[in-house]
């Protein structure tokens, strides 16, 4: 008989991941916890699951050392410092296989990213939220997004600030390596969709000209007319 499932699909797998994120009871209660997390505040924490956390090897490393202080029933309680309370949820959210809400901020996605690489050591994370970024953009609102991110890099001396957010990220002194992903984005939108964006947004392409210098030899090139340079530089990232 025909399989009701899409080549490559694997049911059980589906259903582990759904029984896995299920484990992440709101409340806290009655979901087999043997770990608890805290943010850097104090004031958020989530009863986990050790063998879920393991995921990570830095918290993997962090259990295996904590647990020779662990109570009477094995359970654990962490502290995570360099996890702001307010980005702690969707670490877990993430850790258990949920996806990143679409509706996450810009500053928020970049604090997560920054977290994700410089604390928490992950690469797949840090994917994550450039990929959500990601699936947020248009062509409308590419040149805005650059903008933004621009503001958030120290190097570009910017006010730290994305536009109609209030969220000042100077702290983190974010350089164009932690933003590289989210950069990539915004100008492989341009690239691949250049013949509309020149007719459209000229004036705002013209002034992300600089940026577009550091950032996307392909873009500069388009954005110099020189076609030739471009389809060199295209041809570059496919071979990367």
């Amino acid at each position: 008989p025909v399989s009701q499932f899409s080549v490559g699909t694997d049911p059980n797998k589906t259903r582990l991941a759904k029984d896995i994120s299920s484990l992440l009871d709101p409340n806290g209660t009655e979901n087999f916890s043997d770990v608890t997390l805290v943010g850097a505040e104090g004031e958020r924490e989530f009863r986990c699951h050790k063998i879920v956390l393991h995921r990570l090897p830095v918290l993997r490393q962090l259990i295996k050392e904590s647990s020779a202080g662990a109570g009477d029933d094995g359970a654990l309680r962490l502290k995570l410092d360099g996890v702001p309370d307010h980005l702690l949820e969707h670490v877990v959210k993430w850790l258990y296989g949920q996806p990143l809400s679409a509706e996450l901020s810009l500053s928020v996605l970049v604090q997560l990213a920054t977290v994700a690489k410089r604390q928490l050591g992950s690469a797949q994370l840090q994917q994550a939220c450039e990929s959500t970024f990601g699936m947020g953009l248009n062509c409308v609102s590419v040149c805005q997004r650059l903008e933004d991110l621009a503001s958030f890099d120290a190097g570009e001396h910017g006010r730290q600030k994305a536009a109609g957010d209030d969220v000042d990220l100077s702290h983190l002194q974010l350089t164009a390596a932690d933003l590289s992903g989210f950069y990539e984005r915004c100008f492989t939108l341009i690239a691949r969709n250049w013949d509309l964006l020149k007719k459209d947004r000229q004036p705002e392409l013209r002034s992300l000209e600089a940026l577009a210098r550091k950032h996307s030899p392909r873009v500069a090139a388009l954005l110099k007319g020189d076609t030739r340079a471009a389809a060199e530089a295209k041809q570059r990232d496919a071979q990367a």
